[in-house]
C-alpha cells in the first residue's frame, strides 16, 4: 500500500482540476507553514493566479486508541483554496469564500473517490474529522476555504528494552 504525500497529492489536484489548473506558467499552487504560508501571500499576492490551492505543510498530529498497546498516529493534513475578492467589499469576501467552500467540496469528492479505490494511501481517511474554516480577507482582498483532515496510521511506538539502562 502507498502512503500519503500531501504535497505530490495535492499539486495532482491543483494540475487537475478545471478551476484551478496549475502549471508551470499558471502558478495556481503553493506550500508552506500556517504563519510562513499566510505571510508568503502577502508577499506573491501578485504572481499567483486564482483560484489557488495552497497546502499547509507542517507536523501536526495526535496519538490515538491510548487503552492499545497498538498506539495510532493520527496526522492532520491541511490546504486552503484562495480567491480574489473586493478589498472593503463584504459581499464579495463571503462570496469568494463561499466559491472556495464548493472548489474544496470538489476537492475532497476526488479524496473520497481515491479512499474508495484504495488509492494515494488515502484508505485510512477519516471522513468524520474533516474540519472547513473561512478564511480572510488577506492581503489585497484574498479570502478562502481552510479545510483540514485526517489519516490513522500505526505510530509504530513500541517499548524496547535496549533502549534503557535501566530494563
Amino acid at each position: 500500500m502507498t502512503s500519503y504525500n500531501h504535497k505530490e497529492y495535492m499539486q495532482g489536484i491543483a494540475e487537475n482540476l478545471k478551476e484551478i489548473k496549475h502549471s508551470a506558467s499558471h502558478k495556481a499552487f503553493t506550500e508552506g507553514t500556517t504563519l510562513s504560508l499566510f505571510e508568503g501571500l502577502t508577499e506573491s499576492i501578485g504572481t499567483l493566479h486564482y483560484p489557488c490551492l495552497a497546502i499547509i505543510d507542517e507536523l501536526s498530529l495526535r496519538l490515538t486508541d491510548k487503552t492499545s498497546d497498538n498506539l495510532l498516529k493520527t496526522p492532520y493534513y491541511q490546504f486552503v483554496v484562495l480567491l480574489r475578492a473586493n478589498v472593503n467589499d463584504v459581499a464579495s469576501q463571503r462570496k469568494a469564500r463561499e466559491d472556495a467552500e464548493v472548489i474544496c467540496d470538489k476537492v475532497l469528492s476526488r479524496m473520497f473517490h481515491n479512499q474508495r479505490n484504495r488509492q494515494f494511501g488515502l484508505t485510512y481517511l477519516q471522513r468524520d474529522g474533516i474540519r472547513y474554516e473561512g478564511v480572510g480577507p488577506l492581503a489585497d482582498g484574498v479570502c478562502g476555504c481552510f479545510v483540514s483532515f485526517t489519516l490513522t496510521k500505526s505510530a509504530g511506538i513500541l517499548y524496547d528494552t535496549s533502549d534503557w539502562t535501566d530494563s
